[in-house]
């Protein structure tokens, strides 16, 4: 059962990820924005909402098919997947 709870979670991130849709809650419960961080060269912000959910979907996606890939050695990571 967990195994099935965990591809299917990977294949919503997958989706999500590929649509670009990182919002998974109420955008009026969200905790604040930390102080932003800028690029010293171009000066454009480098923590952005969008960028800080992109990277927590993706982590959260690598860590999942890293736990399958333990779980159950017959699974086969999506095409792009790199460890």
């Amino acid at each position: 059962m967990e195994i099935a709870i965990r591809k299917h979670r990977v294949d919503d991130l997958q989706k999500r990820l590929s649509v670009g849709d990182y919002e998974g809650n109420d955008p009026d419960v969200r905790s604040p924005s930390p102080e932003p961080i800028y690029d010293q060269k171009t000066g454009l912000r480098t923590n952005t909402r969008d960028v800080r959910l992109r990277e927590r979907a993706i982590r959260e996606r690598l860590r999942l098919i890293e736990e399958l890939r333990i779980l159950d050695p017959t699974y086969v990571p999506p095409p792009d997947y790199r460890p």
